[in-house]
């Protein structure tokens, strides 16, 4: 699974939209502020993902937010979480939308995706710490036999 990846000139144009919506206390503003934080989260900045979660935290508690955008944000929190390489988190925001939507395919696609960076990530660590342990091996090794020799 692809995800798409926003740039910088959509990122501003929709911050504006939704400051206008907003400013002018317009009913389309959950809309405005939802299509900000899936800008946000796809993009390659790292602050504008960061940025694009505290969005999405602030926007998905307002008691006006209807439950097909709350469902949409917890979605959009876990590809934040998924691209800022927070593997658990993103999976268990994966795993409280598939409660409430278990058909959700793309909440499904993402998961599979968050599982197996889960799977790399503990592969890669493993192979870091045998590296390790590897490289303590011969040196005590080395150490020994030079000891050893006098």
């Amino acid at each position: 699974m692809e995800l798409p990846v926003t740039d910088r000139e959509l990122v501003m144009r929709l911050q504006k939209e939704w400051e206008a919506a907003s400013a002018g206390g317009s009913k389309d503003s959950n809309a405005e502020g939802l299509r900000l934080v899936w800008a946000l989260v796809h993009s390659r900045s790292t602050p504008d993902i960061s940025r694009g979660l505290q969005l999405a935290e602030a926007l998905v508690d307002r008691p006006d937010m209807d439950d097909t955008f709350s469902r949409e944000l917890i979605y959009l929190r876990a590809v934040g979480k998924y691209r800022s390489k927070k593997y658990l988190e993103a999976k268990k925001q994966l795993d409280e939308l598939l409660k409430i939507a278990p058909d959700s395919h793309q909440a499904m696609c993402l998961k599979k995706e968050v599982d197996d960076a889960i799977i790399k990530d503990g592969l890669i660590g493993v192979g870091v710490v045998g590296g390790v342990v590897g490289v303590a091996a011969l040196i005590i090794g080395g150490l020994l036999a030079g000891g050893s020799r006098r």
